[in-house]
């Protein structure tokens, strides 16, 4: 999260006061749009189809302040944080406006769906989306902070296995309703607390239950620190890709033994990710479970430990690297990654193009995570030492788009070994 400071911008190591980084983004013209939606995530029907567009409340294009997001290999669109800001006595009646707007926001955005869209080009393109995740609210004498850290609003109360068996049984299982509607379906196991041999136990199950969703069901409102504002009002706003929820739904005595990565994927997005969706033909087949059943797991840790284990060769074809994203219509995508060719050239300059010959460059928030050959980069020897055929070449695997509009991203899959051989041949040919 930020800090109650001014922002540091990447401009050279110079530092910009809210105003004028509002006075900087209300007077330009920028290349992207950033709005807010009603939430996807509270409604009706939790198994209502994932819904592409949502009805916009506000749009924040102008008003967000140090907007950033990131775009990751496993997820897709992952993390983005944006400042909102007004003076609460000024004799702007949009100023004073934009004051309640954001007391409303803290304690009725989380959730909401956020969306950034690039203006540029050919046509319009979505190119961020996710919910609210978190809201910091800093006036008059303190910040403080509610987000979905902590909201469980179904709660299973699991016994000890009896003996020769791995699975406990499930003792008593509840949930908050209003609470399901509002922010989404969000489980958790607890292990019971008391004596099983009890003539009350069932009862005691339920009781730990409901006591659990009491104190979780709906967010709390965190004392976070002092400030001085008696006249500013600060917001600030974390959002999270859909991608996060698919770690809200516990699985019980899954059976996965003998059975491929991508038809579990499949059937866990299908029926434990209820804010995602998948078609027959989007996710991958590769690799063979072994485990008997997943327990206590989340649908999110299951499928992160089948990307880690990637998937078999096809041929001469290593395949190390399953990347997979939500794209713009809630549905999970899944697939090898090609090493052989760069999705991108990485230009002297830092800029990326599709093709060495492209004229245009790709703007900064349009790029995605991929295969990548830095045309700057020196080459030790045409020798292949990784899974790339050229040295030049690596695997991009976040991209963040920073308030400036500049990317910034982290790469993988460079060995400090490799690393140590090119050092270590450089010296060799300077020796000569």
């Amino acid at each position: 999260m930020m800090q109650d400071t001014d922002y540091h911008l990447h401009n050279g190591g110079s530092r910009k006061s809210y105003d004028e980084q509002r006075r900087d983004i209300q007077g330009a013209q920028l290349p992207y749009s950033l709005v807010l939606g009603e939430s996807i995530l509270s409604r009706n029907n939790i198994n209502d189809p994932f819904e592409r567009i949502r009805p916009i409340t506000h749009d924040l294009t102008n008003r967000a302040l140090d907007w950033q997001r990131s775009i990751v290999r496993d997820g897709g669109y992952w993390r983005g944080s944006f400042t909102l800001e007004a003076q609460r006595r000024s004799q702007d009646h949009l100023e004073r406006e934009w004051a309640q707007i954001i007391v409303d926001a803290f304690y009725n955005w989380l959730g909401s769906h956020v969306e950034e869209e690039y203006l540029g080009g050919a046509g319009n393109s979505q190119t961020w989306r996710g919910f609210v995740y978190s809201v910091t609210m800093s006036a008059g004498n303190s910040t403080r902070r509610r987000s979905y850290e902590k909201i469980v609003n179904r709660v299973i109360i699991r016994g000890q296995a009896p003996e020769g068996s791995d699975i406990k049984p499930v003792l008593a299982n509840e949930e908050d309703i209003d609470s399901i509607l509002r922010y989404g379906l969000i489980e958790t196991e607890i292990d019971f607390v008391g004596d099983l041999e009890e003539p009350n136990a069932a009862a005691m199950a339920v009781q730990q239950a409901k006591n659990h969703l009491k104190k979780y069901s709906t967010p709390p409102i965190d004392f976070v620190t002092r400030v001085n504002l008696p006249n500013t009002i600060r917001l600030e706003v974390e959002v999270v890709g859909y991608v996060h929820t698919a770690g809200w739904r516990m699985l019980f005595d899954y059976e996965g033994n003998d059975r491929d990565y991508g038809s579990i994927t499949r059937d866990l997005l299908t029926n434990y990710c209820d804010y995602l969706s998948v078609t027959p033909n989007s996710i991958l087949n590769f690799g063979m479970s072994t485990e008997n059943t997943f327990d206590a797991e989340t649908p999110w840790e299951v499928i992160n430990k089948f990307v880690e284990a990637g998937a078999a060769p096809i041929g001469n074809t290593e395949r190390p690297l399953i990347t997979y994203w939500v794209n713009d219509d809630g549905e999970v995508f899944m697939e090898a990654v090609d090493l052989t060719q760069p999705d991108y050239f990485i230009m002297d300059g830092g800029q990326w193009k599709t093709r060495l010959n492209e004229p245009t460059t790709i703007q900064a928030r349009k790029m995605r995570p991929g295969v990548v050959e830095d045309t700057a980069f020196p080459a030790s020897s045409p020798t292949v030492t990784n899974l790339f055929p050229r040295e030049t070449m690596g695997y991009v695997y976040e991209i963040r788009v920073d308030s400036d509009g500049k990317p910034n991203w982290r790469g993988e899959s460079i060995h400090e070994a490799e690393m140590v051989q090119v050092l270590e041949e450089e010296n060799d040919e300077s020796a000569v």
